[in-house]
């Protein structure tokens, strides 16, 4: 059996190794909580964006005769009613939608900053390889924090004790130990996220692959305008996260969120038919799409009010404080143990 000490070497190492890509993953998380439509800024009901849909029609039948409708993944309205709409493709390029009626100039090859600081957090902009990286970053964390933990003796103690606040180690150990908890959840909903997102694009990724022959032609366009409309009279006080596009082009979904639901209850997904615009009957939510739900609402902090998102970049801050006295603690002790060898 592994004693302290072993758990301890164990702690070091894997916070060394993890330490950039950590980081990395705490600082764009904090800036996406200060980005994020659902934190500090009203949030916006599909009733407010009325005047914003005859525009996203457009763009919508515009990207459907285009060559670039055979890859169209997923459409994600702006923070406000001024900000651009993010157009993400199955090749991880990106449009935005500008969402006053300028017909001329609808899509753009620029991108938001809320969802280029998403992707640096999802993937490190590494692409595919980045999302591993994030993957392994997210169970070596988990692994960071209970190695911290089973190298530790008296927690209880510790912790109601508090920290020497003149004392490196003292803080990091304390600190460290308050917020093991929050960490863990953070890290254990990130791994779980990040792994079905993975799975999620390489099942999208293999349905682009259809060759043009096989997929079903777009003869017809629906009027995107009256069913936004419908939508946003039948749910006037639910919020709009997206549309997403089907490969085959027989479909497309509009995710709507109720943020005064549960946390596994607030997404719903509607579906309609590509050509005819009729509402697609679709069976119950499974219940590990509720678990999914649930952890996304709870890593991102759209569970609660901005309140909750001050609490989120705070603990985030904290992180970053636990990351870098970590590795300032290594540094210190590397050179210690250098003039024990050098006096010796």
């Amino acid at each position: 059996m592994l004693g302290k000490h072993h758990w301890s070497a164990i702690h070091r190492w894997i916070g060394l190794i993890v330490l950039p890509s950590l980081s990395g993953l705490i600082v764009t998380g904090a800036v996406l909580l200060t980005l994020a439509p659902v934190t500090w800024n009203k949030q916006l009901t599909i009733a407010d964006r009325q005047s914003q849909f005859a525009t996203i029609s457009h763009s919508l039948n515009e990207m459907s005769s285009g060559p670039t409708n055979s890859s169209v993944n997923m459409i994600i309205p702006g923070r406000t009613l001024q900000d651009s709409w993010q157009v993400s493709f199955s090749d991880r390029t990106q449009k935005t939608i500008n969402p006053q009626p300028d017909w001329q100039h609808t899509l753009s090859e620029s991108g938001s900053a809320h969802q280029t600081w998403l992707n640096l957090h999802n993937s490190l902009a590494l692409g595919e390889q980045g999302d591993w990286l994030v993957l392994v970053t997210g169970v070596a964390t988990l692994l960071l924090i209970g190695s911290g933990l089973f190298s530790q003796s008296k927690i209880i103690f510790t912790v109601v004790k508090g920290p020497k606040w003149r004392s490196v180690y003292s803080l990091h150990r304390w600190f460290a130990l308050v917020f093991s908890l929050f960490l863990f959840i953070w890290c254990f909903t990130g791994v779980a996220l990040s792994g079905y997102k993975m799975l999620m694009q390489k099942a999208r990724s293999s349905a682009f692959n259809i060759t043009e022959n096989q997929r079903a032609p777009i003869t017809a366009q629906p009027d995107f305008t009256s069913i936004f409309v419908s939508i946003s009279n039948s749910n006037p006080d639910k919020s709009l996260q997206g549309i997403m596009l089907s490969p085959d082009k027989k479909s497309f979904m509009v995710m709507l969120l109720d943020r005064g639901a549960l946390p596994w209850n607030k997404s719903q997904a509607l579906s309609f038919d590509r050509l005819t615009g009729k509402p697609i009957t679709t069976r119950n939510t499974p219940w590990f799409m509720k678990v999914m739900i649930a952890m996304k609402a709870i890593h991102t902090g759209i569970w609660g009010t901005s309140m909750t998102a001050l609490i989120y970049f705070v603990i985030a801050l904290v992180m970053l404080l636990i990351s870098i006295s970590g590795a300032w603690l290594w540094i210190k002790r590397r050179h210690l143990q250098s003039l024990s060898r050098h006096e010796n």
